[in-house]
């Protein structure tokens, strides 16, 4: 379960490249799930925006070959996955390495 601070933060991140229309009362889960169907659509209709947006969020080509192989299972749910994985990667280290708590205002730009 992702905290809520961080999965609205992850939704805005991934709606600049992905709008997902969303029809219900949305939850990580049902947001997942359609996040996984639009890749799949994606795969299938338009594979090199897909490409496109995979590189833009940084996400690791091996891995995804390689997760790819192993077994059988949802393309577009294990690439979702993929995306989340590194979006929270990148919102921690935000956080992390944020100084801006730590310098006073009046000393501030």
């Amino acid at each position: 379960m992702i905290p809520d601070q961080d999965f609205s933060e992850l939704q805005l991140l991934i709606n600049t490249e992905l709008p997902l229309s969303m029809g219900e009362a949305v939850t990580q889960t049902n947001w997942l799930t359609r996040l996984g169907e639009r890749i799949n659509e994606m795969i299938i209709h338009d594979f090199n925006g897909l490409v496109t947006i995979l590189y833009r969020f940084d996400v690791d080509e091996k891995r995804i070959r390689n997760n790819l192989r192993v077994g059988d299972h949802d393309s577009g749910r294990l690439i979702a996955q993929m995306i989340v994985d590194r979006l929270l990667e990148k919102i921690k280290t935000r956080r992390q390495y944020r100084r801006d708590d730590l310098i006073d205002e009046n000393e501030k730009w």
